[in-house]
């Protein structure tokens, strides 16, 4: 319930931002669509990202889904959810952000006897630090350091840490 409460406040305040910019200094363009490999996905996937304050720190959120048929034996899909922060003007930016990512694991009922087929379902937060370059034309192009964080399975001094990244390529328009 918290989780979807989240959701909910983040796709409302991507409706409601309409703020425009005026000066031509700030190469932030409004909405983006890119394909990020690994990252905070961690697998491919597909992803919108809407900016709704586009001063010289930029904020905005973004959702993704992704898909990876692991092997024979399970499918994956992910759902990212994350509010991002662009530091930086014209073309060159600090991106920072923090979210977390619905993930599950689909296993083939035909290669496990568990009746209908097993479902895995984890959550996993994560933190973002990266670069990102933006074209006049529209291209984008992201890098980023993107650890993966285990939340529920442990104790607050037990959580699972691990170092993560992902690059994705994409259009901002």
């Amino acid at each position: 319930m918290k989780a979807l409460s989240v959701i909910i406040l983040l796709l409302a305040l991507n409706v409601t931002g309409q703020e425009e910019t005026t000066g031509s200094d700030n190469m932030t363009k409004k909405n983006s669509v890119y394909l990020e490999l690994l990252g905070t996905s961690m697998v491919p996937s597909v992803n919108y990202e809407r900016f709704f304050l586009r001063k010289f720190v930029s904020l905005g959120t973004r959702i993704g889904i992704g898909y990876s048929p692991e092997n024979y034996q399970k499918d994956v899909i992910s759902l990212p959810v994350e509010l991002v922060a662009l530091i930086g003007r014209k073309r060159h930016h600090i991106e920072i952000g923090f979210g977390f990512t619905f993930y599950w694991e689909i296993f083939n009922k035909k290669y496990h006897n568990q009746g209908n087929g097993n479902i895995n379902q984890q959550f996993f937060e994560f933190p973002r630090i990266g670069y990102r370059y933006t074209a006049k034309k529209g291209f984008v192009f992201r890098i980023g350091f993107t650890p993966v964080i285990q939340p529920f399975e442990l104790s607050m001094f037990d959580r699972q840490f691990h170092p993560y990244g992902g690059i994705s390529f994409g259009y901002s328009f």
